[in-house]
Parts: structure tokens; C-alpha cells; sequence
């Protein structure tokens, strides 16, 4: 879905609706240009090229927090490069297979790292591999050199409520 369609669909079911709908989180990014088709390998990046691609004023782009159909491990939601992820971050600063999602019994979401090329940080803070780190609404998720915002659908419908 959109942004154009999640807007439509934020206007018809209002505020409590949309939030009924969506019970996950969004990934919420700002392309600066079109990354185009990935590349095998993994590009390397410093941490200055990702703060100067993350302040740009591009169009925005909503990736769901959810398991593509088929996938498997129902635990975890998978983030990367490759097709067969559940989330696919079309950057080649992203690896194949980066980061892991996923909500906890006491339903607190975590990210874990796979020990990727270009790690992944939190508000900034670069996380370790294979250890699970507290993931909150509202804050930013930097993977490789592509940087997000993590929302729930309170806070998306209030962004797509300002376009």
C-alpha cells in the first residue's frame, strides 16, 4: 500500500479505525532518490554519508512491520536487501539479510542485529550483532546507510494527516 492509498484509507476510518487496523509498526522513510536494483555485494558506508543522506526532504515511503506471506520463522520479521525478506530495503548500504524484528511475550518490540556489513543503530547508538535491543515507537533505525522512522499507527496517521 502507498502513501496516496494509507491516506485515503487514514480519512475514511479516522483516527481510532486506522489504529484498530494496523495493531504493528511502520517504517517511515524519506527518499532522497531511488535506489535502483540491488547488487549482489554490500557497499561499505560511514557513518557522515548516513547523517547527510538521512536530513534530505524527499518523498515519503510506509513500510509495514509484518511477515510477507510464505516466510518463514513467525517470530521474526526479516530486514534486507534480498526478495525474500519480509521487509526489503532496496539500498545497496543494506545487507541481504540485516536485522531481525520482533515483539516480545510482555509485547515490547526488540531489533537484532545479523552481524551485517554495515550494522544497524537505534536513535543513533550502533547496536551489537545478535543481541536484542528494546525498539520504541518514535524512534529512528538506521540500517547501513538507510536511516527510519519507527512508528506505530497513532503516529502514522498524524504524519499522513499533515501531507
Amino acid at each position: 500500500m502507498d502513501v496516496a492509498e494509507l491516506t485515503a484509507l487514514a480519512h475514511q476510518l479516522g483516527q481510532d479505525g486506522f489504529q484498530a487496523r494496523f495493531p504493528h509498526l511502520f517504517l517511515v522513510l524519506t527518499d532522497d532518490k531511488e535506489t535502483g536494483s540491488a547488487q549482489f555485494s554490500t557497499q561499505v558506508v560511514s557513518r557522515r554519508e548516513v547523517v547527510r543522506k538521512s536530513s534530505g526532504g524527499g518523498a515519503l515511503r510506509v513500510l509495514p512491520l509484518v511477515k510477507a506471506p510464505g516466510n518463514p520463522y513467525s517470530d521474526r520479521i526479516s530486514i534486507g536487501r534480498a526478495r525474500n525478506c519480509d521487509v526489503v530495503i532496496r539500498d545497496p548500504s543494506v545487507s541481504k539479510l540485516h536485522a531481525h524484528i520482533r515483539r516480545e511475550p510482555n509485547g515490547a518490540w526488540v531489533v537484532i542485529d545479523l552481524d551485517s556489513h554495515n550494522g544497524t543503530a537505534v536513535s543513533s547508538v550502533p547496536i551489537l550483532p545478535s543481541r536484542a535491543e528494546p525498539l520504541r515507537p518514535g524512534e529512528y533505525i538506521t540500517f547501513g546507510g538507510v536511516t527510519a522512522r519507527v512508528v506505530d499507527a497513532g503516529q502514522l496517521y498524524a504524519l499522513l494527516m499533515q501531507q
